[in-house]
């Protein structure tokens, strides 16, 4: 009898075994399958996020290099036509300011849709020429420190990191009201960087606080750096937070 309940407990402890060995073998499988797929969508993500670049680049370039100067053609060819009356005057004024604000908008969207040149331009560099774009014609007050130690990161990662302060400025100075900005990107004890941004503006609108494009390129940039994100709503204004590894 003892004998009987020995092989029986025996057989028990066999087949427990299985089932933990089987139950940990599909775990693992499941594991190992779950990061193989997410690093096939980071590397879809990264691929449409380069794609997306390039066609940016090229826009902005050929902006630049035919509407541009085809429109201060335009205007070179609208200023040897003398008007002859008070009303043709006008018209000529009227048509001349149309053409500066579309070449003005054109230079804009240009240097928005190129990246910086950060062989020859820091980072710090290009967001405040970034901010002098933007912030300074509508008298938005900025500052910009950026650690030195974000120059060593890889030229993807710079651009991903100068987008993402690209987008934060732009609804800043087009959406908020504020009049003061203030960006910071500083380098932590544990091998991080750490981006806060800040404007006194209106801030985000319960609506705006979950979608739109600019905030899915953000988050998209955002998983690209593996960082994680974090969004607060002071008594005014808004701050956006993210924290991503130096690696």
């Amino acid at each position: 009898m003892e004998n009987f309940e020995k092989d029986i407990l025996i057989a028990l402890g066999l087949i427990l075994l299985f089932v933990v060995s089987m139950v940990y073998f599909f775990v693992r499988r499941i594991t190992v399958e779950h990061r193989k797929l997410m690093a096939l969508q980071q590397e879809m993500l990264r691929h449409e996020v380069q794609s997306r670049e390039v066609e940016r680049k090229k826009i902005g370039e050929d902006l630049h290099d035919d509407l541009g100067p085809t429109l201060s053609y335009a205007r070179m060819i609208l200023s040897q036509i003398l008007p002859t009356d008070e009303d043709q005057k006008g018209l000529h004024q009227k048509v001349d300011e149309a053409l500066q604000e579309s070449l003005t908008a054109v230079r804009t969207i240009s240097f928005g849709l190129v990246p910086p040149d950060f062989e020859n331009k820091s980072l710090n560099q290009a967001i405040n020429t970034l901010c002098e774009r933007l912030a300074l014609p509508k008298n938005i007050v900025w500052l910009a420190e950026i650690n030195e130690k974000a120059n060593e990161l890889p030229t993807e990662k710079r651009l991903h990191v100068y987008r993402i302060i690209q987008e934060l400025v732009h609804n800043s100075v087009r959406h908020s009201g504020c009049s003061k900005i203030d960006i910071r990107l500083s380098y932590t004890s544990d091998n991080h960087f750490e981006l806060d941004y800040r404007d006194d503006g209106r801030g985000l609108s319960p609506a705006g606080k979950g979608s739109g494009i600019g905030l899915n390129n953000i988050r998209n940039r955002a998983s690209l750096l593996e960082g994680v994100i974090h969004t607060t709503q002071p008594e005014k204004g808004y701050q956006f937070l993210l924290n991503f590894p130096n690696f």
